[in-house]
Formats: structure tokens, C-alpha cells, sequence
């Protein structure tokens, strides 16, 4: 996956491939708590996955609060209960992910591609949500307090159950 991931050489992207590698072994394996027993053990590394592919994958409970995951692609991913709060999620691809229960208090999903996105029971607090592309999201239940929604598409999103 780390082939997908190119470097813009005139926009200086912040990743790490060592970070990368553990997490990419602990979703191949079907352990994200390898990945949560590194966060722990290693408190205050930043976490720097800019542009990552992070396609397809498993990341149910993963800890990535406070990551660096600007223009990451999560298509078709699970990050069911996963801990994003305060990460950086500017302009990342969330078509078709499965976020329920996940935690995005005070995440930053500035221009975020949130198409056809499960995000029921999800905390959105504080988040920005501005330019975001909601469309067709499913918001059931979700945390919008205090959530900057200025200019986001949210048509044909899902706030309530259908009868």
C-alpha cells in the first residue's frame, strides 16, 4: 500500500513510513491493539500519516487521535469506535466508510469527502466540518454540537430513521 503513496514535490508532506508500517502490520494482522500499545508507549510522537492509503482496511477501536491524516484515503474502510478526536483530516476520502461510534470531537475535516459515509451514534462535536461533502451521509444520531457545518454539502443525508 506505502507504493500509493506519493510525495508532491512542491507540498512537503508530513508522513512518517516507519509509522505507516507498524500501523499497515497491525490491520494486516487483524490486531489494532498492537497499534493502541504503540500510541501508549510512545505518548508524545506525533503521529504523521498525510496522504496514506489506508483503503479497504480494517480500524475498528484504532487510536489515532490527534494524527496528522491530511488527504488520506479511507475508501470503503471500517473505523468503527476508532478515536479520531483532534486529528487532522483535511481533505480526506471517506466515500462509503463505516465510522459508527467513532469519535471526531473537535477534528479538523475541512473539504473532507464524506460520501455515502455510516457516521450513526458518531461524536462530531467541535468538528469543522466546513466544505465537507456530506452527500448521502447517514447522521443518525451523531454529535453536530458546536460543529462548523459553513458550507458543507449535506444533501440527502440521513438524519433520522425512516419509518
Amino acid at each position: 500500500m506505502s507504493e500509493n503513496i506519493s510525495k508532491n514535490e512542491n507540498q512537503k508532506k508530513q508522513f512518517d513510513e516507519e509509522q505507516y508500517q507498524i500501523l499497515r502490520r497491525c490491520f494486516e494482522k487483524r490486531d489494532i491493539a498492537g497499534w493502541n500499545d504503540w500510541r501508549k508507549v510512545n505518548k508524545r510522537t506525533n503521529v504523521h500519516l498525510e496522504g496514506a492509503n489506508l483503503s479497504c482496511v480494517g480500524l475498528e477501536d484504532a487510536n489515532l487521535s490527534r494524527a496528522n491524516l491530511k488527504g488520506a484515503n479511507f475508501f470503503g474502510s471500517s473505523l468503527k469506535c476508532a478515536d479520531l478526536s483532534g486529528a487532522n483530516l483535511e481533505d480526506a476520502d471517506f466515500t462509503e466508510t463505516y465510522l459508527e461510534g467513532t469519535d471526531l470531537s473537535g477534528a479538523n475535516l475541512e473539504g473532507a469527502i464524506l460520501f455515502g459515509a455510516d457516521l450513526r451514534n458518531a461524536n462530531l462535536s467541535r468538528a469543522n466540518l466546513q466544505g465537507a461533502k456530506l452527500f448521502g451521509a447517514n447522521l443518525q444520531d451523531a454529535d453536530l454540537s458546536g460543529a462548523n457545518l459553513e458550507g458543507a454539502d449535506l444533501r440527502r443525508a440521513i438524519f433520522t430513521e425512516k419509518i
